[in-house]
């Protein structure tokens, strides 16, 4: 019952801390909390092409994460037989994707922010395109190094992309900030 209840307290106490954090934004620059102040800011985000665009990107990248969190393991024990090796293979991805973001933060103040997504978009369909080539070479069943390999370099674009589509997508809102970091999660 602790992993239920552990999560909702921390929540409580820390949205209680909060409250004691001061407005930042100068009051002249603060917008309503009304119904009309709001759909007022959901028009403004939803009529931003860019913004609608790079938020349905990092939705799709999200569900390439999920899918990956969720079927890695079926993967790794029913398809290869690799039962016990699994948790050093989910964790060596994982270092591979921690890699990938800090490269990403030191790449994007050098390259900026738009260069470095349409790299990471153009790696990510490369490496999947050449995944799918392989996939079908190999009947569906690729050697388990060559699966790890393409599994790794795809978290290497899902890195790269995951962050810098979302501060892309917020970029030209920054006005309606609240309502767009709701919206896109």
């Amino acid at each position: 019952r602790l992993v239920f209840w552990a999560p909702f307290v921390f929540a409580g106490l820390l949205a209680l801390w909060l409250t004691r954090l001061p407005e930042t934004l100068p009051p002249e620059l603060r917008r309503g909390v009304g119904p009309r102040d709001m759909l007022a800011a959901l028009r403004i985000v939803a009529r931003t092409r860019s913004t609608v665009a790079y938020g349905l990107a990092a939705c799709c990248l999200f569900g390439t994460m999920a899918s990956f969190v969720g079927n890695l393991e079926v993967i790794i024990n029913d398809v290869y037989n690799y039962d016990s090796e699994f948790p050093f293979i989910f964790g060596s991805l994982g270092i591979v994707l921690a890699i990938g973001s800090l490269l990403s933060a030191r790449v994007v103040v050098r390259v900026g922010l738009q260069r470095l997504v349409r790299w990471g978009a153009t790696w990510f369909v490369a490496v999947n395109t050449g995944f799918l080539v392989v996939a079908f070479a190999t009947h569906g069943r690729p050697a388990f190094w060559v699966l790890c390999l393409f599994i790794a370099l795809m978290m290497l674009g899902i890195s790269v992309l995951n962050a810098n589509t979302n501060t892309a997508a917020m970029a030209p809102v920054p006005h309606v900030a609240g309502m767009a970091a709701a919206l896109l999660g």
